[in-house]
This record gives structure tokens, C-alpha cells and sequence, in this order.
């Protein structure tokens, strides 16, 4: 049987005490971090060390964070009568290898008498000694280096003991102590950030204002006030559905009672028109978002608004210039058409049939003077010379204005416009489907002009000796391919022309689409593709099939 001393006796009884008065302590620090404002956090966190120093017999206490690579941090809690520097832990401890080898593997520092250290860790004693320090307990905690801290409690003057149940509850405390200082970090970072939102909210550019679930004005900004032409008191007296024009169709605009809908699910930007305190109508954008709920538990919206009447009256006016522009290309392209057919008119009834007549008239004098070997020659070859120029201005006449397009339809037209433009070294072969299908006059005619002057493109610049004319109609959707085997161009590098410009322009007035693809060396590929204006169901596709055609080919 174990007999006890008197010495042990006394000395269980103080550790006991000591427990059991650091049990009430962890209790009542517990409940007043629950229960306790943030902003008494820190004062009741310094009182608890000043009390763990009296029951401990210690002499300083101290709660510590360590920034990642291991320097103090600014934050720290010390007790009263805390005095050793703050080296101890910044310069301190590194010098400790004996030390920093414990707080590496997360184990506690546990020094009743530093002495001890004399035989282990001369180094680590000599340090401890330099700064007076006696006896020491350090408590490593928090898993990522990120929030790693120390808990520190020294003695200069005597011995003390550190029991494991006293280590245990000093490290419960010190997680009380974080979970407290957690909860003041939130706390400092939500009024941070309502601050920010006020100082956004005040110094904004557009208008912004939150209301309640009733849809009533709580806060204002001056911007807000200035749009709408309230003042902050007028407007807190109202509701902001009282802002929305009463006499726009209820389709044009979104009701309040949908808006309060839409509110509640987050959020939502649209267009409004809204009445102003003057009675003129303000096209606004407007953003609406949910926020947290208030203390009351209403559920609050912050709305923004952006007077966008110069936008939306820019854009009408940039529209009516568009129409504007469309309007005389359509009419300057009528125009050009007009004029072509009445110059192939004039060339081919009145001119062409002039020459003609000379033509005959030399023939018949070359029959006249037969016997005149000198002259039948001469006459000969001016009749030659007469049917060529015949020949050359009938090509012209059908350049201008194809006779075959206006009566026949494209397919014919093309044909011939493909068997004229073929020469030796210098091939046009046209490849249709075989649909009866008859495409529109405008359609037909752009489509004529589009070949025709891709055609003039390639034998004047593609030095290629063939060119491929494909057209072909699926589902609603014209397309039309003009592909050469020629030179090709670098199409980022080279300005387009005016035919690239008058093809677009074209196409334009027809809904149609122009894709040019090109490789220097491997030729080039212009690709069409013109909605049916009989049918209102044209694909919406166009211009994705055009490019998957495009890289098709090329590849």
C-alpha cells in the first residue's frame, strides 16, 4: 500500500483547487463570450488572463497569432502584467530549436522548472534564463498555418506546476477565446462591409434606393432623388410602383406586382419607363436585388436605376440612320439596275442595230465591187471589224442586263452568264439542283449579280483556270458557292474592295449573308446563303452552316 506525504498531500490539494477554480473560470468566461456585445470581446478575454495568472501562481499570460511563415502577427491579447517583449515569440522562439521542434509537431510546451532544460537543450536554457523566464507553458492551436496561435503563460519568480488536466482546460479556454474572437472578426468584417455599402450607396453615379416587402422607400441616395425629381421626403412617403407610367400597355412594362415577385427571387434587370415628379416619362434600366433580411424580419430590395433616355433616343436616331442608309442602297441599287437595262436597251435596239445595218451595207458593197480585188478586201475586213464590234457590244448589252433573267428565271441566266465568261484558259462550270422551285425577282437578281461579280473577281485577279459556281436550295435557304483554285489572299491582311462591299450591300437588302474564305495559294471560296422571301420559317442557322461549309471545303 502507497503511503502519500504530507508534501504530496498539500501538493494534490492545490492542484485540485487550481482545477476546479479554472473549471469556474472556463464556465463564466464561456457565458459571458456567449452573451457579451463584440465590442466587449477583447476587454473580457484580458480579464480572463489576468485571472489564469492568479490561479496558475503565474506571473504573465498571453493569447498570440503567428502569420504563416511563423512572424507575430499584430494581434495579441497580454495580461496586465505581461513584460517580457514580444521578441520572445517573434525572435524568441525561433532560436528555441528545442522548442520550435515541439510546436512543429502541434505538441504543448510544458516547463515546470527551466533548469531542466541544463542537460537537453543547453541552448534553449541559456535563452529562457537570458530573458528571466523560469517556468513556461505554450498551447499550439489551430490546424492551417493561417490561424495558427499560441497561448503563453509564464513565471520569473518560482516554480509552477502544470498538471495534464490543468493543460487541458487551458487549451478548451483558449478555444473559447477564438471562437469569441471569430465571432468579432465576423461582426468587424459585416460592419466593414456595410459601411463600404453605405459609402457606395451615397457616392454612387446611378440611382439607388431600398425598400421593404410593402415596396416602400426606406433609403435614398441623391442621384435616385435627381433622376425622378423627388425629394428624400416625398419619396418616403410613397411607394416605388407609384413611379411607373399608368398609361404604357401592361405587355410593355413589368408590373409591380410581378417586380415584388421577381424580387423575391434574387435578382432581376430589365427596361422600365418611369414617371417623373414632373410628369415626363424617364426610360430607365432597372436592377433590382434581394437583400439580407432586416432585424425586424422584413425582407429588404435595393433597386438601382440608370437613366437611359439619351441611350434609348441615341438608338432610335442610329436606327433611323440605318433605315435611312438601307433605303437609299436599296434605292441607288434600283437606280444602277435601271440604268443597266436602259443602256442594254440603247445598245442593243438602237446601236447594235445601227452597226448591224452597216455591217450589211459594207457586206453589199463588197459584193458590188467583187472584181476590184483592192477594194474587196478593204471592204472585208471592215465587215469583219463591224461584226466584231456587233458581237462585243451584244456581250455588253447582256453584262448590263440579262434578258434570260428577266424571262427565263436565275438558272438559265446563270447558264449563260457561266458559257459567256468561259474563254480558252479559263472555265466556268455551273453545278444546280434539279428543283423547279422559282426564287423571287430581287433574290434572283441578286444572286446574278453576286456570280457575276465574283466571276470578274477571279479572271481579273485569282489567275486561276477554272471556277466552280454551285446553287443549290435547302429547305427555305438559297446558297450559292463561287470557289476558284487560284492565287488566293490573306483576307485579314487586304482591305475588301468595292465588289466584296457591293456584294454585302446586295445581300443585305435581301437578308442574305456573304462568307469569304480565302488561303494564299490554295484559292478562294465565297459562300451565300439568301432566305426564301416567300417563307417566313427561314433557318436561323444560316450563318453556322455557311462556316461549316466554309472549313468543309477547305479542309
Amino acid at each position: 500500500m502507497l503511503s502519500i506525504t504530507p508534501h504530496e498531500s498539500r501538493w494534490n490539494l492545490v492542484q485540485s483547487r487550481k482545477s476546479f477554480e479554472l473549471g469556474r473560470l472556463i464556465a463564466s468566461i464561456s457565458k459571458r463570450l456567449a452573451d457579451c456585445p463584440c465590442e466587449e470581446i477583447e476587454e473580457i478575454i484580458r480579464a480572463a488572463l489576468d485571472s489564469i495568472c492568479s490561479i496558475a501562481s503565474a506571473e504573465m499570460a498571453g493569447w498570440f497569432f503567428l502569420s504563416p511563415s511563423g512572424d507575430l502577427m499584430d494581434t495579441s491579447y497580454l495580461s496586465d502584467s505581461w513584460a517580457l517583449p514580444n521578441s520572445l515569440l517573434r525572435d524568441g522562439i525561433h532560436k528555441l530549436h528545442w522548442c520550435s521542434a515541439i510546436l512543429k509537431r502541434g505538441e504543448a510546451i510544458v516547463l515546470s522548472n527551466a533548469d531542466d532544460l541544463v542537460q537537453i537543450a543547453g541552448n534553449d536554457h541559456r535563452s529562457l534564463t537570458d530573458l528571466g523566464i523560469r517556468s513556461i507553458l505554450v498551447l499550439p492551436s489551430g490546424s492551417r498555418p493561417s490561424l495558427q496561435r499560441l497561448f503563453v503563460i509564464t513565471s520569473t519568480c518560482a516554480r509552477v506546476d502544470w498538471p495534464p488536466e490543468v493543460v487541458e482546460q487551458c487549451t478548451l479556454l483558449e478555444s473559447i477565446f477564438f471562437f469569441a474572437y471569430q465571432r468579432k472578426l465576423a461582426q468587424d468584417e459585416s460592419e466593414e462591409n456595410r459601411n463600404r455599402f453605405c459609402h457606395t450607396f451615397r457616392t454612387a453615379a446611378v440611382g439607388m434606393a431600398i425598400v421593404d416587402e410593402e415596396d416602400r422607400f426606406l433609403l435614398i441616395n441623391k442621384v435616385f432623388c435627381d433622376i425622378i425629381g423627388y425629394s428624400n421626403d416625398e419619396l418616403r412617403l410613397m411607394q416605388y410602383r407609384e413611379l411607373f407610367e399608368p398609361f404604357i400597355k401592361r405587355n410593355s412594362v413589368i408590373r409591380p406586382k410581378r417586380l415584388l415577385k421577381t424580387r423575391a427571387t434574387g435578382h432581376h434587370q430589365g427596361e422600365q419607363v418611369l414617371l417623373r415628379k414632373n410628369g415626363s416619362m424617364l426610360s430607365a434600366r432597372v436592377t433590382t436585388t434581394l437583400l439580407e433580411r432586416s432585424a425586424n424580419g422584413h425582407t429588404l430590395s435595393l433597386i438601382m436605376v440608370e437613366d437611359i433616355t439619351g441611350q434609348k433616343s441615341a438608338e432610335l436616331e442610329l436606327n433611323r440612320s440605318r433605315s435611312e442608309v438601307r433605303s437609299l442602297a436599296s434605292q441607288l441599287i434600283e437606280f444602277q439596275e435601271n440604268e443597266r437595262k436602259r443602256l442594254s436597251r440603247e445598245l442593243h435596239d438602237d446601236v447594235g442595230q445601227r452597226l448591224s445595218l452597216a455591217a450589211s451595207e459594207v457586206a453589199l458593197l463588197q459584193r458590188q465591187h467583187e472584181n476590184s480585188a483592192g477594194l474587196s478586201g478593204r471592204l472585208g475586213t471592215l465587215r469583219e471589224e463591224l461584226d466584231t464590234l456587233c458581237t462585243d457590244l451584244h456581250n455588253l448589252s447582256h453584262s448590263l442586263h440579262s434578258y434570260k433573267l428577266q424571262h427565263l428565271g436565275l438558272k438559265p441566266a446563270l447558264k449563260d452568264l457561266c458559257e459567256r465568261m468561259s474563254q480558252p484558259g479559263f472555265r466556268v462550270d455551273l453545278i444546280v439542283d434539279d428543283s423547279e422551285d422559282t426564287a423571287s425577282k430581287e433574290i434572283s437578281l441578286c444572286l446574278y449579280r453576286v456570280a457575276q461579280e465574283a466571276l470578274n473577281n477571279a479572271r481579273r485577279h485569282a489567275q486561276t483556270s477554272f471556277v466552280a459556281v454551285t446553287l443549290t436550295k435547302l429547305q427555305h435557304t438559297y446558297y450559292m458557292a463561287i470557289q476558284d483554285l487560284g492565287i488566293g489572299f490573306e483576307t485579314s491582311a487586304n482591305p475588301q474592295g468595292l465588289g466584296i462591299i457591293s456584294m454585302k450591300e446586295r445581300l443585305k437588302l435581301v437578308n442574305g449573308q456573304l462568307i469569304l474564305h480565302s488561303i494564299p495559294g490554295r484559292g478562294t471560296e465565297i459562300w451565300v446563303a439568301v432566305p426564301d422571301a416567300k417563307d417566313a420559317k427561314a433557318p436561323r442557322d444560316t450563318a453556322l452552316y455557311l462556316s461549316i461549309s466554309s472549313q468543309g471545303e477547305a479542309a
